[in-house]
């Protein structure tokens, strides 16, 4: 991680990463759902799910979509992806109050860099995430790698103007299908959630 890099994730580390992650489980998320919709909804279906699939959050945080999308998987499993350790473990422990140790997984990594063999998963997600990135294609890269022929990959994250010099920050409807074109997926659609959020869904071919 690079030190720029490190500077924008400061706040999910340490004693102030322990703070936020109980926040983004609680009022702040909920506060924030109002103003800029409910993508998670979205996903769900999207994805339209079976029960048995493996899905990826990569980038869970505390995991607020992990756990709501784990309720649509009797009998599959959701592996939460995040680079704090924190955010981690106040998700496990959200896993144990609700007995869904079956259903979620947590593994603290590089969303860059998952430790996983190629074609692994059903579907992923990441949301509010790729602002965070410098290359967002790196991360659809990865995505793409992970999942399986015929996977789904569903993104979300706050509406801004491309005209940056770079990917990193937010982005517009088309930029984030260029992402998703260049990364191999194919059946790409963007579109605009709540005025304030740009969605992109897009399958890997089979």
């Amino acid at each position: 991680m690079t030190e720029s890099e490190m500077s924008k994730t400061a706040k999910y580390r340490g004693r102030e990463g322990r703070k936020n992650a109980r926040q983004y489980l609680g009022f702040v998320r909920k506060i924030s759902e109002r103003t800029f919709g409910y993508p998670g909804r979205e996903a769900l279906a999207f994805f339209n799910l079976s029960g048995t699939e493996l899905v990826l959050d990569a980038g869970s945080g505390s995991g607020f979509y992990t756990l709501m999308l784990a309720e649509s998987l009797r009998n599959g499993k959701i592996l939460a992806l995040d680079q704090s350790s924190e955010m981690l473990q106040v998700l496990a422990k959200k896993v144990r109050k609700n007995r869904l140790n079956r259903r979620v997984e947590v593994l603290e990594c590089d969303i860059l860099d998952v430790p996983m063999a190629d074609e692994s998963a059903d579907a992923a997600l990441s949301i509010f995430v790729w602002h965070y990135l410098d290359h967002p294609v790196d991360g659809a890269k990865e995505l793409f790698r992970l999942l399986k022929p015929g996977g789904k990959v569903f993104i979300a994250d706050f509406l801004g103007d491309a005209d940056k010099g770079g990917h990193h920050g937010s982005m517009n409807s088309q930029e984030m299908k260029t992402i998703l074109q260049e990364s191999g997926f194919t059946g790409v659609r963007t579109y605009l959630h709540h005025k304030k959020i740009v969605i992109g869904t897009a399958i890997k071919p089979v």
